[in-house]
């Protein structure tokens, strides 16, 4: 835990948001979409291969959307190279909005709003999560690949 970065202080007065990057966002909302994918078509597979006649994945499908949100999350981080928490709450936010719209546009009923945004704020979460372990990975990284190793000659 000694190496582990929760904040990182600046010493300059820029603001946190004119820190933000938009291509490390995109990158998580990409990442978290796949992972999505990933998941759906497993489910989709296990629906094909199985004889079941009826199917509950309502659990698998708020897994995948956990793994998703994590893994996109994950991806900011690792790309922003700071902030990272900051990046995975936005692309956790933003992947549950998109969500929650997709819900919206193809359900007859719905659910209460007041659930709907807590499962987006549940993504966030997660998404704050993914981008600090991304953030700590870039890190680590980083100082790995600045350490320079000479070989001794042998001529």
């Amino acid at each position: 835990m000694k190496r582990f970065a929760f904040v990182h202080w600046s010493k300059r007065e820029t603001p946190v948001l004119n820190k933000l990057k938009a291509g490390p966002v995109l990158t998580g909302l990409a990442w978290a979409l796949g992972a999505t994918l990933v998941t759906c078509a497993l489910m989709c597979a296990w629906v094909v291969l199985a004889s079941g006649p009826v199917y509950n994945l309502s659990a698998f499908i708020t897994a995948g959307s956990f793994v998703g949100a994590f893994a996109g999350g994950v991806a900011g981080g690792k790309v922003s190279g700071a902030h990272g928490s900051l990046h995975g709450l936005l692309v956790g936010l933003l992947y549950g909005l998109l969500l929650v719209a997709l819900f919206m546009a193809g359900s007859a009923g719905g659910l209460a709003i007041s659930a709907m945004l807590a499962r987006a704020a549940l993504l966030g979460i997660t998404g704050t999560v993914g981008g600090l372990f991304g953030v700590n990975m870039y890190e680590r990284r980083s100082g790995s690949s600045k350490r320079k190793i000479s070989m001794p000659r042998n001529f």
